[in-house]
């Protein structure tokens, strides 16, 4: 597992195939109306609640679900 705060590269790999892929406005980032059209919802991955979930967020969001 991930040291904390430390982006596995793997999933890094991952992540940036589904930003790219749903990313429609093509800033790094998913929004709601984005996100909308994936099977999983990564709005819990939205650690600031800014409404956008960052490559890094979904990271971090992901390997802490897989660490428990």
């Amino acid at each position: 597992s991930a040291a904390s705060g430390s982006l596995d590269e793997k999933y890094v790999k991952i992540v940036k195939q589904i930003v790219e892929r749903y990313d429609k406005n093509k800033d790094g980032a998913l929004t709601a109306s984005e996100w909308e059209n994936m099977l999983m919802s990564p709005a819990a991955a939205d650690s600031n609640r800014d409404g956008r979930v960052t490559i890094e967020e979904y990271v971090l969001w992901l390997q802490s679900r897989d660490a428990t």
